[in-house]
């Protein structure tokens, strides 16, 4: 076991806790210890930087995992098998377990044990983690890297400046240690249990709780036993790890603290004080880290062609609010090019941020003429001041009764079927317009002077990429316009 000595001998090493781009390494171990040994540097309250978040805006705070193996391959999880050669687990499979195991943790927060009869609170964490990669670094002289040496793993971080690089290690001496590289980012902590290594249930626990523990190092948090600033969470005399029946002090209940920040199997308690500091730390240090956890969506619907008569849509544009997470909404409308670019054409209208329900009939706040096609963009906004945006366009046809059609199945994979109806003979034609690559369009049927009737036409749009696209019909002057998405699994 570490002893104080072996704290104050680094702790000129171990010092820096918040840089902008962070490196937590956890690491994989090579004896069987209880969760106890934590190398990073406390300096009690004093080496605390007090600060106080908005705990109200859920933050999801982005990381990758890389297992550090040795050259040959062994050591570590690998990308397809546990370090045992076993391949029930792998590393993109352990990863993402441990990630899911401290959001649902964190998702459940508990009661503080002490001090005893305290009425603390028991107050939403609302910090989420977003595994965004999943690395295997395959190098011996990183995997024998000692302990309290940093040196190297900042060239194995990937987009350091917006994500956390957590690396799992093996050949390590604490359970957990975290640390910047001198006045340089990224930052880093390296943690070891193995448990971990062979069963699924204790390790899985222990590697959550233990990567928690150091990454609250990187967000500002010190070990309650020696003064971490908070006045809800207990400075405890003992150095208790685990429950010990056979021990005078650490056989008593009354000696162990649960917070995620104590030195022991316990830990899973997070204090007001605690979840304030780390909110502050991610806002004033890591911004680029974590984007809303609740965001807010701006998902809405409208008609792709609405049909209009003698130069104008009466009625018919109707907006439907699918949006979620919203506290405040604006609409912009403009007529574009029939590619439904952002290019304003003419007619600029900005409906102004509301907190109302959104209109149901676009009409009844901007005319839309025949013959145009119409960019309709809805941007939506949470208490937190997080945004969305999306977009549609409608098409206005001049149409007082004679054509109609329809689109099957939509969304479709590979042969899309038209069905229409002419009710005089007229000039006709289909073509496809691509919503992601806008150019001429793609000619699919044309018939001068087609007879009045019911039809039907199909077509092979298997070479079609994946997403939304349109069919145009031209009937005589007039044209028409509807989306059909290409959906392949």
């Amino acid at each position: 076991m570490k002893s104080s000595s072996a704290l104050t001998s680094i702790s000129n090493v171990l010092k820096r806790f918040c840089h902008l781009s962070c490196i937590l390494l956890l690491f994989l171990p090579i004896a069987i210890t209880a969760q106890e040994e934590c190398g990073t540097t406390d300096d009690g309250s004093s080496a605390i930087t007090p600060r106080s978040g908005d705990t109200s805006c859920g933050k999801l705070v982005s990381v990758n995992i890389h297992f550090v193996l040795r050259d040959d391959g062994t050591g570590n999880y690998t990308e397809t098998t546990d370090p045992g050669g076993g391949t029930s687990e792998n590393g993109y499979t352990k990863a993402q377990d441990i990630v899911d195991r401290i959001n649902q943790e964190w998702m459940d927060n508990q009661e503080l044990w002490r001090p005893t009869g305290n009425t603390t609170p028991v107050e939403n964490i609302n910090i989420q983690y977003d595994l965004k990669g999943v690395y295997f670094d395959r190098s011996t002289t990183l995997y024998n890297e000692p302990s309290w040496d940093f040196s190297e793993f900042a060239n194995y971080a990937v987009n350091s400046d917006k994500e956390i690089n957590i690396f799992f290690i093996g050949n390590q001496q604490y359970s957990g240690i975290a640390n910047g590289i001198g006045d340089v980012p990224p930052l880093i902590a390296k943690v070891m249990d193995v448990p971990a290594l062979y069963d699924k249930e204790w390790g899985l626990k222990s590697f959550a709780r233990t990567m928690a523990h150091e990454i609250g190092h990187l967000l500002g948090l010190s070990h309650p036993s020696i003064g971490d600033g908070c006045a809800d969470t207990w400075d405890n005399p003992h150095e208790c790890y685990q429950y010990d029946a056979g021990d005078p002090i650490c056989g008593d209940w009354d000696n162990l603290s649960n917070t995620f920040m104590d030195q022991h199997a316990y830990q899973v308690a997070v204090s007001p004080c605690q979840i304030e500091r780390m909110h502050g730390t991610l806002e004033d240090e890591y911004q680029n880290f974590y984007t809303c956890l609740n965001c807010p969506t701006s998902d809405f619907l409208i008609p792709t062609s609405v049909s209009g008569c003698q130069g104008w849509a009466s009625s018919g544009v109707t907006f439907t609010n699918q949006s979620e997470n919203v506290d405040s909404w604006r609409i912009e409308i403009w007529k574009t090019s029939s590619f439904c670019t952002e290019n304003k054409l003419d007619n600029y209208y900005n409906h102004g941020w509301n907190t109302g329900p959104t209109p149901s009939d676009l009409t009844s706040i901007y005319p839309f003429a025949t013959g145009n096609t119409y960019r309709v963009t809805f941007s939506t906004k949470d208490d937190c001041g997080y945004e969305s945006q999306s977009f549609h366009c409608v098409y206005i046809q001049e149409t007082c009764g004679g054509f109609s059609y329809s689109l099957m199945p939509n969304p479709v994979e590979n042969e899309l079927t038209i069905d229409y109806e002419l009710k005089e003979e007229q000039d006709l034609s289909f073509s496809i317009v691509s919503a992601f690559t806008p150019g001429p369009e793609r000619e699919i049927f044309m018939e001068k002077r087609h007879p009045r009737g019911k039809f039907q036409h199909r077509v092979d749009v298997s070479r079609l990429r994946p997403g939304i696209h349109y069919v145009r019909a031209k009937v005589g002057k007039y044209y028409y316009m509807k989306e059909f998405v290409i959906s392949r699994n």
